[in-house]
């Protein structure tokens, strides 16, 4: 039994839930002891049911093994706030190129680096880091993301677009809000649902769009799921809507699209960063971006100060939308081999294998 020190965030966040997810991978193996240890001291109940924070509660209950692996799954100036054992692995993650200078002197200091994505892979061998990289993606727990799952109540009669994500500008919303309302009418059965976490702002932003834009127009409806989804009804939720639309400007990974293939829900997604690993043009509808801008400050984040993003044009986007909503037989018949090869490529028993492989590899152990 190999004793692990799992060190991170357990919200909402995608560490928390790609934490949430490659913990209940690996606890599946039977040869990790596993302990939780929250930076922020807490887990976050909301966004679990209540057998899966059950779960997770006896992880944090569990003692402390001084002999442990240390996982430490946050940025790397977190690393600091929980002292370094004598085996410690850290994941990076980064959202765009050229990750700042500290992150990888943090990360050199680590026996080894776990990256999500190809994307991520790359920018941080090319950046400096001397330790060995693997390349860990995050995974779906198949007991709840399967062909499975129904739609949450009666699904709305109006094809239903579905953006989620934190209201910033790297995930590519004002983008789309544009594009939206300048490629559908009221008259239209269609409708654009948001989920994120500014609702008030996010209501407060678009009004600002329809007035720069100035159509002398019924605009097509734009709502709001403000409903808390769970580990367990999230992928319902999900089932509910026609199509994800993310024109993000960078993802470490990006769990959203991949999670909407899990169940069989097309997606239209930026051809950019770590979505590069499951979407595809034969999965999905790509959005391809015309080229790239340095962003001076990119959503007031030290880290994102001048660097360089994708533009994604407003016309590219909606074309897609257009396309997906007149031709949905050939969405679904994507988003079928999207399934497939979410499945295939990302369920918990392959990336537990590969997370299997780098404790033998960086520590001589053997599973075998």
């Amino acid at each position: 039994m190999t004793f692990i020190e799992w060190i991170g965030y357990f919200n909402e966040t995608g560490y928390g839930q790609s934490s949430f997810d490659l913990i209940n991978a690996i606890s599946k193996t039977g040869l990790f002891d596993i302990r939780l240890h929250s930076l922020s001291g807490s887990l976050s109940r909301r966004f679990l049911s209540k057998k899966s924070y059950d779960k997770m509660v006896l992880f944090q209950k569990k003692p402390i093994n001084r002999n442990s692996i240390q996982i430490y799954n946050c940025i790397p100036p977190m690393f600091s706030r929980n002292p370094r054992g004598d085996r410690a692995i850290g994941f990076a993650i980064f959202e765009t190129f050229e990750p700042p200078p500290s992150w990888i002197t943090s990360l050199n200091g680590m026996d080894a680096v776990i990256c999500p994505s190809y994307f991520n892979y790359k920018i941080f061998a090319h950046a400096g880091v001397k330790r060995p990289i693997f390349h860990i993606p995050h995974c779906i727990n198949e007991d709840v993301w399967n062909n499975q799952v129904k739609p949450l109540g009666k699904k709305d009669e109006r094809f239903t677009f579905l953006f989620m994500g934190t209201w910033r500008k790297r995930k590519g919303w004002p983008q789309l809000i544009e594009a939206f309302l300048r490629e559908f009418d009221e008259k239209e059965k269609v409708r654009l649902l948001i989920k994120t976490d500014k609702t008030q702002l996010a209501h407060q932003d678009i009004e600002k769009i329809k007035r720069n834009i100035g159509l002398k127009k019924d605009y097509p409806c734009i709502s709001f799921e403000d409903k808390i989804f769970d580990d367990e009804s999230l992928p319902s939720f999900y089932k509910s809507v026609d199509c994800l639309v993310m024109p993000t400007l960078g993802e470490g990974f990006g769990l959203p699209p991949m999670q909407c293939m899990s169940v069989g829900v097309p997606v239209i997604v930026t051809n950019h960063s770590g979505c590069q690993d499951y979407a595809n043009s034969q999965n999905c509808t790509l959005l391809e971006p015309s080229g790239f801008l340095i962003h001076e400050n990119m959503d007031q984040i030290t880290q994102f100060y001048n660097k360089k993003w994708p533009r994604i044009e407003i016309d590219t986007i909606r074309k897609s939308m257009r396309d997906v909503f007149l031709n949905q037989e050939e969405s679904m018949l994507k988003a079928d081999k999207a399934y497939l090869d979410v499945h295939n490529n990302f369920s918990s028993h392959k990336v537990s294998k590969l997370f299997c492989k780098m404790i033998e590899s960086t520590y001589r152990v053997s599973y075998t």
